[in-house]
């Protein structure tokens, strides 16, 4: 499955790693309720 989201990211031109801090970043930020 890490490998098939690898390949689509990949094609998107998504940088996997960055994706992923942004993402920590927004749950960071969020409120847990």
């Amino acid at each position: 499955m890490l490998i098939y989201l690898a390949a689509i990211a990949n094609r998107a031109g998504i940088d996997l790693c960055d994706a992923l801090r942004e993402k920590e970043l927004v749950n960071e930020a969020r409120t847990w309720s």
